[in-house]
């Protein structure tokens, strides 16, 4: 179920069966001055995280993705601020407290998707043309039965691919799981005691999208930014 963003939406127990997702295009600004007022809406170590990134495009989409999520604390009512995030052990970002948030971003598109409590992950990609072979090692002979019975093999590929992360990023780990160790056909996934369900989410055509979380049936509030 696909919901409008609205102030009645953000508060009581019902938010925890809730993921919200804001989405936005992204592209290399034109200007440099409109460039730099938008960076200086983000802490100061953050911006020279953006700006290690040579390419303009690349800066962009990390600094729509920070900007989203920074209008995502203030619509939902949260005390953090940008300046709070921390990092897990393999690199995963985080709040203290119930908040959890993932970002992802690809081609000329960002998405941020928070909710309360649980585990998230959330992944996009932009549907390109690939070498199907170079990824063999990648994906389960289940799943690969499932791309090659497409009508278009390269967006099933990048559908089964967004999946697949989604799931490896909820669970905190990562690449530090072996990708053709999970198989992302199925609805759900268990690991070390915990569920993950996968809830596809519609961005548009060229860009699958899914989050993987330990919500089972959420409602799903869809915001573009």
């Amino acid at each position: 179920m696909y919901r409008a963003l609205n102030n009645k939406n953000v508060t009581g127990k019902d938010q925890y069966k809730r993921i919200y997702i804001y989405f936005s295009e992204c592209r290399a600004e034109e200007s440099e001055v409109r460039f730099e007022e938008k960076m200086e809406q983000l802490p100061v170590d953050m911006q020279e995280e953006i700006r290690v990134y040579h390419s303009p495009q690349d800066r962009a989409l990390k600094l729509g993705g920070r900007l989203l999520l920074k209008k995502m604390l203030e619509d939902l009512n949260q005390p953090h601020s940008l300046s709070d995030i921390q990092y897990g052990r393999y690199g995963r970002p985080f709040f203290d407290g119930d908040f959890r948030f993932n970002t992802s971003h690809s081609g000329e598109r960002v998405i941020c998707a928070a909710q309360m409590g649980g585990e998230l992950g959330a992944d996009l990609e932009k549907v390109i043309p690939v070498d199907l072979k170079d990824y063999i090692n990648y994906f389960t002979k289940e799943e690969w039965a499932e791309i090659y019975r497409g009508p278009d093999q390269n967006a099933c590929f990048f559908n089964a691919w967004s999946k697949k992360e989604a799931f490896l990023k909820a669970t905190g780990m990562g690449v530090q799981l072996p990708l053709d160790k999970v198989n992302a056909i199925r609805s759900h996934l268990r690991y070390e005691g915990r569920s993950f369900y996968f809830h596809q989410v519609d961005i548009g055509p060229e860009y699958p999208c899914w989050v993987a979380s330990s919500i089972a049936f959420p409602e799903i509030v869809l915001k573009r930014s």
